[in-house]
């Protein structure tokens, strides 16, 4: 557990600077991303992060609410659901980070959709 812990703060390090003074929306009730949800909520003041948002009820999420309330958004790569969303997100020009492996075909939606490269991490992906 301290091992992926550890690997967990040295990857959102590299976010740090991207995230201070943004607010930030992430999935806490996704296996994939509850980690690096407790993570952030844990380095708000230290990092001056405005807010870390977790999911409430998904069925009834309003996403275009949720774009215009958060600056970046933290997801996961399997959760079907929010293949739509990212399409909407990067519309609106706002930041991401997928935690976790994307298939192939999930990467080339991806290439096609951004008109510049993915920041890549052991364990994530990310345009901010």
């Amino acid at each position: 557990m301290l091992e992926q812990n550890d690997l967990l703060t040295r990857e959102m390090q590299n976010y740090r600077k991207y995230l201070t003074g943004k607010t930030i929306f992430c999935d806490s009730d996704a296996p994939g991303t509850a980690q690096y949800s407790a993570y952030l909520r844990s380095q708000s003041a230290a990092w001056d992060i405005a807010a870390v948002l977790g999911r409430a009820d998904v069925e009834h999420l309003d996403f275009d609410g949720l774009i215009a309330c958060a600056d970046v958004f933290i997801l996961t790569p399997d959760d079907g659901r929010y293949q739509a969303f990212l399409s909407k997100v990067v519309a609106a020009g706002k930041g991401f980070i997928i935690v976790g492996k994307l298939s192939t075909a999930m990467y080339r939606e991806l290439s096609a959709m951004l008109h510049q490269p993915l920041m890549v991490g052991a364990n994530t992906f990310a345009l901010l």
